[in-house]
């Protein structure tokens, strides 16, 4: 899809519905998607052409009691404006998961040296007499 698809996420935030109502409708065959490894593993990147589709626009964002009132111009150009926040906000956060990745083996560092460091236990003396008579 050469980066033109959009995640779960990223499509559930764009049109304000729970992830689930995108993988459902992904499942029903309403968005076309492909399932792609990425470095955190599988994940499904969906075509925007069939979320922007003018047969599914009603469908993705409005209730069934508001989908007359709402023109479809003013829902794609409000989609339009949205498209490059939803893009921002996925790489916001696959940094900060990068970030938190750091800050994780930064800590298990610090616990090793901090090991590493605490000066090892004193052992008891030995009396004298243990010392001379003791094999």
């Amino acid at each position: 899809m050469d980066n033109k698809g959009l995640t779960i996420s990223e499509a559930a935030t764009l049109l304000g519905v729970h992830k689930n109502t995108i993988r459902n409708r992904i499942k029903d065959g309403t968005y076309k998607a492909e399932k792609v490894i990425t470095e955190r593993g599988y994940t499904w990147l969906i075509e925007r052409e069939s979320i922007f589709d003018g047969n599914n626009l009603n469908n993705n964002t409005l209730s069934n009691g508001s989908q007359g009132a709402v023109n479809q111009d003013v829902s794609r150009a409000l989609q339009t404006v949205l498209e490059p926040f939803v893009r921002d906000l996925g790489n916001v956060r696959e940094e900060l998961g990068r970030e938190r990745a750091l800050r994780e083996r930064a800590e298990q560092e610090l616990a090793e040296l901090k090991q590493r460091l605490e000066p090892p236990q004193e052992e008891k003396p030995v009396s004298w007499w243990r010392r001379l008579f003791s094999p």
